[in-house]
């Protein structure tokens, strides 16, 4: 019992590993606009696949474009 659950943890972690995310997709989206609506910060992110990089920079392009 105790290699299956680590037989699975460690195949969820490179699932998490390998995970894309754009900002127009579902979590990217929610993620972004949380942060924009400042109900969290960048830092509250979660760490999956390339989620924290993608949020933090779609909150950094809408800065720019407002100037």
């Amino acid at each position: 019992p105790i290699r299956r659950l680590q037989s699975c943890r460690c195949s969820l972690q490179k699932e998490e590993e390998t995970m894309q995310f754009d900002a127009k997709n579902g979590l990217g989206r929610v993620w972004v606009t949380m942060v924009q609506q400042g109900i969290y910060n960048l830092s509250d992110v979660p760490k999956i696949g390339n989620l924290p990089e993608v949020v933090a920079a779609a909150v950094q392009e809408e800065k720019h474009e407002k100037g």
